[in-house]
């Protein structure tokens, strides 16, 4: 099955054929004369080959498996199976670190049903050295209200991956964060939102400092800290740090001012004067700035002949590239533009602009079809 699905192009019905197929024989797995334990192997070993969840009936069978001496057969057996795999001649890559965590998955589980706990842990911890799954023995430790040994955990993971897996170091630093405030330890806290908004700057960073810092009684304090190094890039020691911020990680913004998220940052904050002004700078300095549509968005009451400005340059621009979605776009920005002219009482001039954007491109005969949707004219 794992074989035919790599090799067909179905936008996953073979998958789905397959599933139902397979069920029928997870149903007839529960009656056929083969031993509990055997069966419960066949089921498991199907899930750990399954590459594509086509194997899902196999989980109702598992689940349905109390017995704690049935499930203490299964460790024993996928004890020996990961020491089998440590044999190998694979290096420490993905590759081996996927084998070895789907075969500890099963192994935890078994324990942890046979009433094994502790030594489910044992091999959490054992297997974060070997596979960098800090997140599993993480997550099980806090399972089993070990908060203190949680943190110690994380720690050392965030410490061994370094730069590596995003994912896993973004829920370590975040449970470290959750640990601290449980704690009431808001110094704590706020250094690892203070890490967190130098080293991946935006807009929910920065909220996330802010709320660390009511904690800690100095948001004014931070708040001009963070603008100032999205200003300047320079970030001086501030609350619990002990060095002033060094970049690093490839997430790390290189040009400031960093317009985008000042600019995020005041249209949240509702200073739509202050974010008109950013914009203009962003402009001149700013090669490849993306947030024309959001600017307008925020100040098309404020200064409705500025949005009016960008929403048609953004339209003209789509037009340009000549293809049928950048062509829906374009009307889309003209429908923005469209609704101004209409609330400053410039309707005539509406609509002398867009009958010359119709005779300029009248031979795009799909954008002319786009635009005749906003216009209103009839199609002959």
């Amino acid at each position: 099955a794992n074989s035919y699905i790599e090799s067909c192009d179905d936008d996953g019905d073979a998958a789905s054929q397959l599933t139902a197929c397979l069920g029928i024989g997870f149903e007839a797995l529960k009656n056929c004369a083969w031993s509990t334990f055997d069966k419960l192997l066949f089921a498991l070993n199907a899930k750990i080959t399954d590459d594509y969840n086509i194997c899902q009936g196999a989980s109702g069978f598992i689940d349905s498996i109390k017995e704690p001496s049935v499930w203490s057969m299964v460790a024993e057996h996928f004890y020996k199976n990961l020491s089998e795999l440590e044999k190998t001649k694979e290096t420490a890559n993905f590759t081996r670190n996927y084998k070895r965590d789907r075969i500890s998955n099963i192994l935890i589980q078994a324990l942890q049903n046979a009433g094994r706990s502790d030594e489910a842990l044992t091999v959490c911890e054992t297997e974060a050295r070997i596979t960098g799954s800090w997140q599993r023995l993480v997550t099980n430790l806090i399972e089993q209200k070990k908060l203190d040994q949680a943190k110690l955990a994380a720690e050392e993971g965030l410490n061994s991956l370094g730069d590596k897996y995003g994912g896993v170091t973004n829920f370590l630093k975040e449970t470290l964060a959750n640990l601290a405030e449980m704690k009431g330890d808001y110094s704590s806290l706020l250094l690892l939102k203070q890490e967190d908004f130098l080293t991946h700057p935006n807009l929910s960073s920065f909220e996330a400092l802010l709320a660390a810092a009511v904690k800690n009684k100095n948001r004014d304090e931070m708040r001009t800290w963070a603008l100032n190094f999205l200003q300047t890039g320079k970030a001086p020691a501030k609350s619990a740090m002990k060095e002033p911020f060094q970049p690093i990680g490839r997430y790390h913004h290189k040009e400031f001012p960093y317009y985008q998220i000042l600019i995020d940052i005041a249209e949240k904050e509702k200073r739509t004067e202050d974010l008109w002004f950013l914009y203009k700078q962003a402009i001149k300095a700013t090669k490849y700035f993306r947030g024309h549509s959001q600017v307008a968005g925020a100040i098309k009451d404020l200064y409705p002949e500025e949005a009016i400005k960008i929403w048609c340059a953004l339209a003209e621009n789509q037009i340009a590239h000549t293809s049928p979605s950048a062509y829906a776009t374009a009307v889309s920005y003209f429908r923005e533009a469209k609704s101004l002219y209409q609330k400053t009482a410039r309707e005539k001039e509406w609509l002398e602009y867009i009958a010359n954007i119709s005779e300029t491109n009248k031979r795009k005969s799909r954008f002319i079809k786009e635009l005749r949707g906003l216009t209103g004219e009839k199609l002959l």
